[in-house]
């Protein structure tokens, strides 16, 4: 049997302890776009890529055990143009939104801003410094 090569993730799962919390953060704080409101859980779409967010312990509770509180989970990293870093920056810190590290210019070629959602997890905005 030939398997073919996993080529993109084609959808993320976050699993969330507050769900209007997080359905406010990713709405109304990053602004992305709502695809479908089911009963159990809601998506977003991202280009060719999917975001859905359900409750902790709703379905498959049998793997879906708590995080310990003020553990991140994931690290999502969406990127942007490069001024933009600054403007997510001020936008989300006048929202309160929970700075980890404002924006700078790292090493490794990335201008970063990190943030946690309302389930802190850590949630990066970057963009390609151009060289």
């Amino acid at each position: 049997m030939t398997f073919v090569s996993i080529a993109k993730i084609d959808y993320l799962i976050l699993l969330c302890r507050d769900m209007r919390a997080a359905i406010d953060f990713y709405l109304n704080r990053l602004q992305l776009r709502l695809v479908e409101d089911h009963p159990s859980w809601v998506r977003f779409k991202l280009h060719g890529t999917f975001l859905t967010l359900r409750p902790r312990g709703q379905w498959l509770s049998w793997f879906d055990g708590e995080v310990p509180g003020r553990s991140a989970s994931v690290q999502l990293a969406f990127q942007v143009p490069y001024d933009d870093v600054d403007l997510w920056h001020e936008r989300l810190a006048s929202d309160r939104v929970d700075i980890v590290q404002p924006p700078v210019d790292q090493e490794f070629g990335h201008r970063t801003l990190f943030v946690r959602d309302p389930d802190w997890n850590i949630v990066e905005i970057f963009a390609e410094i151009e060289r």
